[in-house]
C-alpha cells in the first residue's frame, strides 16, 4: 500500500508513472493511495475512515517528511507520523511500515542534503529497524558532478513536477524492500 502526496499520486499517471506501477507492481496487488495536497491529519482522517481496511498489506510505503522550505514545529510534525503509524498498526498490525522521504524537486544538492539530514533527524524516533524503516533515496535525483538530473523533475508549467524517469528510480529502490517483506 502507498500514501503520500501529489509524488505517491502519480504513480497511476498515465504520462508518469502508470507503465512502471503495472510493470513493478501489478503483480503484487499493490495499492495506491497517494492524493495531492495531503497532509498528515487529512491522511490519519483517511486511514481511520477506510483507507486501511480490505487489505492485508505486508508494507506500507508511506511518504514522510516536509517537502517544502518551511519552517515546521517538531514535536507537531513527530507527533502527526506517530499518530499515521500507530493506525496503521493498529488496522494492519502485520505490515512492516516504509517511510520514504520526499524526493528533491530540482534542490541543488547542497539544500536537500540538508533537508534530508533534517527529516532523517525529525523521523529517527519512529524507526525502530524492525516495523518501522527509513529510506531517502534523493542521492540519486543528482549526477556526479553534484547537478540535479531534470529529467526527474520539471517547473516547466505544461509539464510541472515528477516525471516518469523519477519512477523508474523509485521502483528500482524499492525492490529491495518488495523482495524483503513482499515477495
Amino acid at each position: 500500500m502507498f500514501f503520500g502526496t501529489t509524488e505517491a499520486e502519480m504513480w497511476w499517471w498515465p504520462n508518469r508513472g502508470r507503465r512502471l506501477w503495472d510493470r513493478a507492481f501489478g503483480s503484487i496487488k499493490a495499492a495506491n493511495f497517494g492524493s495531492q495536497g495531503t497532509r498528515p491529519v487529512s491522511l490519519l482522517w483517511r486511514m481511520r475512515n477506510g483507507e486501511l481496511d480490505g487489505y492485508r498489506a505486508k508494507l506500507i510505503v508511506l511518504q514522510a517528511g516536509p517537502d517544502g522550505d518551511v519552517d515546521i514545529d517538531r514535536a507537531e510534525f513527530v507527533g502527526s507520523y506517530a499518530a499515521l503509524i500507530n493506525e496503521i498498526r493498529l488496522r494492519q498490525p502485520q505490515a512492516r511500515i516504509l517511510l520514504f522521504a520526499p524526493l528533491p524537486r530540482g534542490r541543488t544538492l547542497e539544500t536537500w542534503r540538508q533537508r534530508a539530514q533534517a527529516n532523517a533527524s525529525l523521523l529517527a524516533e519512529l524507526v525502530d529497524n524492525q516495523r518501522v524503516f527509513y529510506t531517502d533515496i534523493g542521492e540519486r535525483f543528482y549526477r556526479s558532478d553534484g547537478s540535479f538530473n531534470g529529467a526527474t523533475w520539471s517547473n516547466d508549467i505544461a509539464n510541472r513536477g515528477t516525471q516518469a524517469s523519477a519512477y523508474e528510480i523509485w521502483a528500482e529502490e524499492l525492490q529491495p524492500w518488495l523482495n524483503r517483506f513482499v515477495r
